[in-house]
């Protein structure tokens, strides 16, 4: 006997919804805000069917091209916000930091400052109770 098995796809992502409250047993809430994180990035044929639910899109520079379907990272963001509706998008960019568009502003972020690292001991105190 021959098992057949069919594959019609799958889908495994990063989606975080900040809720009112947790559901009650056998009910489903809606989420306030969606982030969503494409990894792996998913074709953006499936990502057009939902797009518009997320609130905060997170994508490495490579995820927001592909799904965009542009060239650069300048239209990338124009295309996310006003095609797909999404409202803030952030590209990580690598030791670059990351870039955050919202409806009124762009904004980069570098990387932090590389620090000294400084490590701290604990002095050991032995104590000797006596009752």
């Amino acid at each position: 006997m021959s098992v057949k098995i069919l594959v019609v796809g799958s889908l495994n992502v990063d989606q975080i919804a900040y809720c009112p409250r947790l559901p009650l047993p056998g009910e489903t809430i809606l989420g306030e805000k969606t982030i969503y994180s494409p990894a792996p990035c998913p074709k953006r044929e499936d990502f057009e069917t939902f797009c518009e639910k997320i609130d905060f899109l997170i994508a490495n520079e490579t995820e927001a091209l592909q799904l965009s379907g542009s060239e650069n990272i300048s239209e990338a963001f124009e295309a996310l916000q006003k095609k797909y509706k999404i409202k803030n998008v952030i590209v990580t960019l690598g030791s670059d930091g990351f870039a955050l568009k919202t409806d009124e502003e762009l904004t980069n972020h570098p990387v932090a400052e590389k620090v000294e690292v400084v490590l701290l001991r604990r002095k050991t105190i032995n104590l000797k109770i006596t009752c």
